[in-house]
């Protein structure tokens, strides 16, 4: 795959990658000596074997025009401490700060007399995704960006593939947005669902979904990471406690405790706070702090970006 530099300044190039074509690239000698690579990571770096072996490489080539975006403060200090990449080399900076003010902002402007779905699940129909712990909410909305037949019960669920709008209409129509898996990357989803005005019910996770997660946006549910992964918990306990835990959801909102606008700008908030450490590395490089020229770097980014595999 061919990579197209995001940004230009003087004599440098920025590109985006995914740690598998990123290493590809390096091995095949195709970036400039003042080239920097940016690498996003879809998956909790130690779960993802191919990431994994990915990085191996490019510790073997000695590339150091780099900087690995991490999804957690815990896989920056992995790949410090163990795959022994300089702490310059790493940002913690998850993928998917490129969401700006635009995103979404309709689908919010729109919530108001439109609630059909008590709760919607936006995920795959994959093992990881756990979308069986959903089965008990009543009135379930649920998209698949496959357009997988259902196996649990739902009100809604999409047959083809939807579009990004079609997307945002069924969460407008939704009260509140569920993460049920324990492992991934950073979940586009549940920033979707934050930026869409929903708060959320989310399983404890791996990977950094709850680098967006308060208590006044996020209810977690279910058991630790480890026993979760390793299938030590009641499966009936946690179908249960998404029942109860979206049924709290709905009871702040018919109290007026649940502000869609405040979720919505605490997760703009967050994403800044991530667009500023990119906007300040870029600056590093290249020599100074963010000018103009870097400010509207941001706003042309691309929010589901192409850097060489699929968004999750």
């Amino acid at each position: 795959m061919k990579l197209t530099p995001f940004y230009r300044e003087g004599r440098h190039r920025f590109f985006f990658a995914s740690p598998e074509t990123g290493a590809t690239h390096i091995e095949r000698s195709c970036f400039l000596p003042d080239d920097y690579l940016f690498v996003i990571n879809d998956w909790y770096i130690p779960d993802h074997p191919s990431g994994v072996q990915a990085y191996r490489r490019i510790v073997a080539s000695g590339y150091r025009n780099l900087r690995i975006m991490c999804n957690t403060r815990t896989e920056q200090q992995i790949l410090i401490e163990d795959f022994r990449f300089p702490p310059e080399s790493t940002l913690f900076c998850p993928r998917h700060f490129f969401h700006g003010s635009k995103s979404f902002a309709a689908a919010l402007a729109r919530r108001a007399g439109t609630i059909r779905y008590d709760a919607v699940l936006n995920a795959r129909s994959k093992p990881y995704k756990n979308r069986w712990a959903a089965a008990g909410v009543a009135n379930l909305a649920l998209i698949d960006f496959e357009a997988a037949r259902p196996e649990i019960p739902c009100r809604y669920h999409n047959e083809r593939h939807l579009t990004l709008e079609e997307v945002a209409s069924v969460l407008q129509s939704s009260r509140v947005g569920l993460c049920l898996s324990f492992i991934e990357g950073a979940s586009l989803a549940s920033l979707e669902y934050l930026l869409c005005g929903l708060p959320v019910v989310s399983t404890h996770s791996l990977g950094g979904r709850d680098n967006w997660y308060t208590a006044e946006n996020c209810i977690l549910v279910g058991p630790g990471v480890e026993d979760g992964l390793a299938n030590r918990f009641d499966h009936v306990q946690l179908r249960e406690e998404v029942v109860e835990a979206v049924a709290t959801w709905i009871e702040r909102m018919e109290a007026g405790g649940v502000e869609a606008r405040k979720i919505r700008e605490e997760a703009l908030t967050v994403n800044q706070r991530f667009t500023d450490d990119f906007l300040h590395e870029i600056g590093r490089i290249v020599g100074g702090d963010a000018d103009p020229g870097r400010q509207r770097l941001v706003p042309a980014l691309k929010p589901y970006p192409s850097y060489g595999v699929y968004a999750n």
